[in-house]
């Protein structure tokens, strides 16, 4: 697994979840999402979430874990992870 104790996060919840989008810092889309303003970004993963995952409040942490696994698969510069 991957260290994103150094990525710039973004914290924002989807039907009462907290999420955190980690964005690598020296990685090619770092400057086009500190460009976008933060309730642009928040609504962007809040329609990502609903979209690619479903109805997060129905669906147990291990549940949604396993979910964000395979949506994170292949990434190398954006992850989105559960908050702590």
């Amino acid at each position: 697994m991957l260290d994103y104790s150094n990525w710039d996060k973004y914290p924002f919840t989807v039907d009462g979840v907290n999420f955190v989008s980690y964005i690598n810092p020296n990685g090619d889309i770092a400057p086009r999402v500190a460009s976008v303003p933060r309730f642009v970004l928040d609504e962007m993963n809040i329609a990502c979430v609903r979209e690619i995952i479903g109805q997060v409040n129905n669906m147990s942490r291990d549940e949604i874990l396993a979910e964000l696994e395979v949506v994170n698969s292949g990434y190398g510069n954006a992850y989105i992870g559960l908050e702590a």
